[in-house]
């Protein structure tokens, strides 16, 4: 077990690169033991004699990690940490202490110091080595929360159109619902392409999808940012419009349908595209009975004309 973590730590050793660190430290020559040591290592080194200088000159990425002095002039260490975590895209922090009382440590640690090192007239590589490990393990964290925000992406998205898929609509919906228990109203509109059948047939399946992701781009430039769009499922769409009911969610209706007069499949130019829609209005019971009245009138209209 500890040969593992003595490798892990070499590897983030390792991932970090040469790095640009602010040490905020008003004793020359514990800057200069700093310094020295970071800059052997590859390191570039700003050095700041209060808290003030530092957190006036901050500019987010500028600086890699942060090497902190505990008593400083101006404010002490833990004032100075929480105020530059609250900066924009805060880099990493390492307290500096010239105590070894836990109590300083623990304090620090907990207000989101990524490690701390005391002071020992011989402390330099130590505080070298505990930056590059924080600002390895800091892109670490970085790295995954973006693969987790990507799965969640995934995992609520239609991978054809981008728009959210049949299990985030529900979810989505249930939220809209529990939004509407005033009475607010809500429309919940339904689209199915006509002869979509048609289209994979005689220009293939390619085609087919190219259509598809049209379609979404026209649903996003004709609808509100605060519109639910979904695929819902083969060639049907929805949208939920909040706020919105059957009446006052004509005008969107109106230009999707001016807008598909342009919609063409690349490979067959001559081919009309042509939508059936269903609208329900809503303001209680739940999603899928909202999206089932959707459905019932989508199905009415293809029924009747087509689009």
């Amino acid at each position: 077990m500890k040969q593992d973590s003595q490798a892990t730590g070499e590897l983030l050793q390792g991932a970090s690169g040469p790095l640009t660190v602010a040490v905020i430290e008003d004793t020359a020559d514990h800057a200069l033991l700093a310094s020295e040591a970071l800059e052997e290592r590859g390191h570039s080194v700003i050095v700041f004699g209060t808290a003030g200088e530092a957190l006036a000159a901050y500019r987010p990425h500028a600086w890699d990690a942060v090497a902190l002095d505990y008593r400083l002039p101006d404010m002490n260490g833990l004032q100075a940490l929480e105020r530059l975590l609250t900066m924009p895209a805060a880099p990493p922090v390492v307290m500096v202490t010239s105590s070894g009382k836990e109590t300083i440590a623990v304090a620090a640690l907990k207000k989101g110091a990524r490690d701390y090192v005391v002071k020992t007239g011989t402390h330099g590589r130590d505080l070298a080595r505990a930056l590059e490990m924080a600002v390895a393990e800091h892109q670490m964290q970085q790295m995954l929360a973006l693969h987790r925000h990507e799965i969640e992406r995934r995992a609520s998205t239609d991978a054809l159109t981008g728009l959210l898929n049949r299990h985030r609509l529900a979810d989505e919906l249930t939220t809209a619902l529990r939004a509407t228990e005033q009475g607010d109203p809500f429309a919940v509109i339904m689209l199915d392409v006509n002869n979509f059948k048609r289209v994979n047939d005689t220009c293939g399946h390619t085609a087919g999808d190219a259509l598809l992701a049209a379609l979404a781009d026209l649903l996003r430039s004709c609808t509100r940012e605060e519109d639910l769009l979904a695929r819902f499922g083969g060639d049907e769409f929805v949208i939920v419009m909040p706020g919105v009911d059957r009446d006052t969610c004509q005008p969107v209706i109106r230009r999707i349908r001016e807008a598909l007069h342009s919609l063409r499949v690349p490979c067959c130019p001559d081919l009309p595209i042509s939508v059936a829609i269903g609208v329900a209005d809503w303001s209680a019971g739940n999603a899928s009975e909202a999206l089932a009245a959707a459905d019932r009138a989508m199905y009415r209209s293809k029924a009747g004309a087509r689009v």
